[in-house]
């Protein structure tokens, strides 16, 4: 069994995590997959937070989780610490790390018009590695900016259930409808992919009523099974109540909402006002809970 880690500041990251999953499921019927989801929602949101704070606490929390298991592949599935942390865990950790951001080379080579949006938190429009990728992959594209921390805590609220304000996206991404000829955004927060349906609705009003909303799930999802495909998986399969390097997954601490774990999703998150049901429930209810101590 191959076990992959997805790693993000929320909740944002399971809208990779279930593109992958499908992905795997449609492209690798046969292969066995673990997913073990970490919700660091002690340190959210990460948007706001110093470079040298987010370096320690993710690299710590990373550590954590691999003393709890053995991953084949790590995926940190939030822009912001991929632009700034993603160095440092390669450096600290011998596995394939997956690192998640902006879709810039896609959104820029489908562009008829090369005008392209970026949407994404403050911190991310603003780090060297953004004007890397710009530079390597623009196609002489232009390309509009808009950060936005607003647009994380919606995304948050949108999934514990509680309605979401369409004029409070409008406002936030407003500069978009300042250029006409705009025909690709690109969604740079994981977490903003929960609000596509909002944002795409908003979009039909913009003066090009061909706007393409792309994120970076499909991205990452081919990385992984790259990835997949070159790991070379014992002949016998791990107990999935016990981890490879032998740690046992202890029923009591965990919230159990399908019993036979047939898709094998781990949850870990921080002890707070998230509710463990909700998350189960994002997950089609194939998962348990525990907290990260």
């Amino acid at each position: 069994m191959i076990t992959i880690g997805v790693y993000d500041s929320g909740i944002g990251g399971i809208s990779i995590l279930n593109v992958l999953r499908e992905y795997v499921l449609e492209k690798l019927p046969d292969q066995q997959v673990r997913y073990v989801y970490l919700c660091d929602n002690l340190h959210y949101p990460y948007g706001t937070k110093r470079s040298e704070d987010l370096v320690s606490f993710v690299c710590e929390t990373v550590r954590k989780m691999l003393d709890l298991y053995k991953l084949d592949i790590l995926v940190i599935a939030c822009n912001t610490a991929s632009t700034v942390v993603l160095p440092y865990l390669r450096n600290m950790f011998k596995l394939p790390i997956v690192g998640v951001v902006p879709a810039i080379k896609p959104a820029c080579a489908r562009s008829k018009t090369k005008h392209v949006c970026l949407i994404a938190t403050q911190a991310t429009i603003t780090r060297a590695s953004l004007e890397e990728l710009i530079q390597l992959y623009g196609n002489g594209c232009q390309i509009l900016r808009i950060g936005s921390s607003l647009l994380v805590d919606i995304a948050e609220r949108k999934f514990r259930s509680y309605p979401v304000d369409d004029s409070l996206i409008e406002q936030e991404i407003k500069p978009i409808f300042s250029d006409p000829l705009i025909d690709t955004v690109i969604l740079g927060c994981t977490h903003f992919v929960h609000l596509k349906g909002e944002i795409t609705r908003i979009l039909s009003k913009h003066p090009c009523k061909d706007i393409r909303v792309i994120d970076s799930s499909e991205g990452v999802s081919a990385h992984c099974l790259d990835l997949i495909k070159k790991i070379v998986v014992p002949k016998h399969s791990c107990d999935n109540s016990k981890d490879e390097c032998g740690s046992s997954i202890k029923e009591s601490d965990f919230y159990i909402y399908n019993q036979d774990h047939k898709d094998n999703i781990f949850v870990f998150t921080k002890k707070d006002d998230m509710s463990m049901k909700l998350i189960s429930s994002h997950l089609d209810n194939k998962c348990c809970v525990s907290f990260l101590k």
